[in-house]
């Protein structure tokens, strides 16, 4: 009887531990989608204010 008890423990720790690593796994993933979408959205925002800027120089700084 401890013997089958401790197979049992055995398994369920197991289980535990690859819970525990898929529960790992998907917060990193969820993490890392929350970063570069903040990094993407940061990138698209640089590019539309460095498009803005080019276009006000290019409509104030060219001779007409």
């Amino acid at each position: 009887m401890p013997l089958l008890a401790l197979i049992e423990l055995n398994i369920l720790l197991k289980w535990l531990n690859n819970l525990r690593a898929f529960y790992y796994k998907l917060l990193s993933y969820i993490i890392l989608n929350f970063l570069t979408s903040y990094i993407l959205s940061i990138y698209i925002k640089l590019e539309i204010a460095i498009n803005i800027i080019l276009y006000f120089s290019y409509k104030f700084f060219t001779p007409s």
